[in-house]
């Protein structure tokens, strides 16, 4: 008998301290303070933000009634064209394109003309930038040789090297992205 009532005694007591956190909180949403709800999201002034790329993004606002279903992005391949590395080897060229899914930037850096990357060049880095339409760069990403992947053709000979990327990015940034520089630490061996 006396368990049972230590029991209930304590079942209410942690009822009312949960009821108390759930006021607590609700009290600092509503006087400004920011509350972390999960990782790089917390809401603040009664509207939910999430930071990504150190760029601040409204994803909700709790003062909305309806549901709305976010549209992330319509995924399609994205051309940001070809590139010169005639400052390494005079013919060979880069290629990128990308596909944006759900806060990541998804690309593929493809080196042509640079069979013998591995054999007659210097181990090094490539630096891609990817720029907005006034040039200003929006993100930069740094690709050893050692990560290149070498893409063999039906004869068994070196075709190209690739590199499959992931940037985690705002889906403003990425839109903004229309081209790209590339530049390379790579040099011919002596």
């Amino acid at each position: 008998m006396k368990l049972n009532i230590f029991f209930t005694l304590l079942a209410i007591m942690i009822g009312c301290t949960c009821c108390r956190d759930n006021d607590e909180l609700r009290n600092d949403v509503s006087k400004n303070k920011p509350v972390p709800i999960g990782d790089n999201s917390f809401v603040f002034n009664e509207k939910i933000y999430r930071i990504i790329n150190n760029e601040l993004l409204q994803i909700g606002d709790l003062n909305d009634t309806s549901i709305r279903r976010l549209k992330i992005s319509s995924s399609e391949l994205k051309n940001l064209g070809t590139s010169s590395l005639s400052f390494i080897k005079e013919g060979s060229t880069t290629k990128i394109t990308s596909v944006y899914r759900g806060n990541y930037l998804y690309f593929k850096l493809a080196l042509f003309g640079l069979n013998d990357l591995r054999d007659n060049f210097s181990p090094g880095n490539f630096t891609i930038e990817f720029m907005d339409s006034y040039d200003f760069t929006i993100y930069s990403s740094i690709i050893s040789t050692s990560e290149m992947i070498r893409i063999i053709d039906s004869d068994g000979k070196t075709d190209h090297f690739e590199y499959n990327g992931k940037i985690e990015i705002s889906m403003d940034a990425q839109a903004a992205i229309t081209t790209y520089n590339i530049s390379s630490s790579v040099r011919p061996r002596k």
